[in-house]
């Protein structure tokens, strides 16, 4: 491990720690703010195609925007993660329809829930408009610190040569830093949501 790697591994442990310990009235609120700014913007009510995730370990929770962009007749994805689904594909995402009103889904390696795999439903990532994702840390560059095991990086990186979807990251305001240092494999977010506001680049 060099050094770059150990600080983003303390950074890492940090800030997963002082999410944890936010107060479920705060998480509550944050959600239902981050819902309210997203529903009226541009990109958002364009998107017809939208990925969301299952929050974890503390993560801001995306689920009451999902649940609107399903009653506004947009179609909801969540991500599959390829290496226990498909081996060959060098640990990417995948994403599955969804409906946020009749959740049935279970827990993958990492105690994640998603969609059961359906071949027939998985769409690749450049069919999807716009992509909800979440982060560790996030600065004012729009540089992204997720858990480390590099899924979005590797699933919206080069290998995506044709169309990317637009990349939307949420947190609380507190997971800000002042500089991510990011190296040639990192993916930039396009965007950054929290309860304080959006900005896109």
């Amino acid at each position: 491990m060099n050094i770059q790697d150990h600080s983003r591994s303390r950074l890492r442990k940090t800030l997963r720690s002082a999410r944890r310990k936010l107060p479920r009235e705060l998480q509550q609120h944050a959600a239902q703010r981050i819902c309210d700014t997203l529903i009226t913007d541009s990109i958002f009510l364009r998107s017809k195609h939208i990925a969301f995730y299952m929050a974890v370990d503390g993560e801001i929770s995306p689920d009451r925007i999902a649940l609107l962009a399903e009653n506004r007749g947009k179609s909801c994805y969540l991500p599959l993660v390829s290496d226990f689904i498909r081996p060959w594909e060098s640990t990417r995402l995948l994403f599955q329809p969804f409906s946020p009103a009749t959740i049935d889904l279970e827990p993958n390696q990492y105690g994640i829930l998603e969609p059961q795999s359906d071949p027939r439903y998985a769409v690749e990532p450049a069919m999807l408009d716009l992509v909800v994702v979440p982060l560790v840390a996030f600065d004012s560059t729009f540089n992204r610190l997720g858990m480390g095991k590099g899924y979005y990086d590797r699933t919206f990186g080069k290998a995506l040569k044709w169309r990317r979807p637009k990349l939307l990251g949420l947190a609380y305001s507190s997971q800000q830093v002042e500089h991510l240092e990011s190296t040639n494999l990192d993916v930039p977010i396009d965007g950054m949501l929290t309860e304080e506001g959006l900005l896109w680049k």
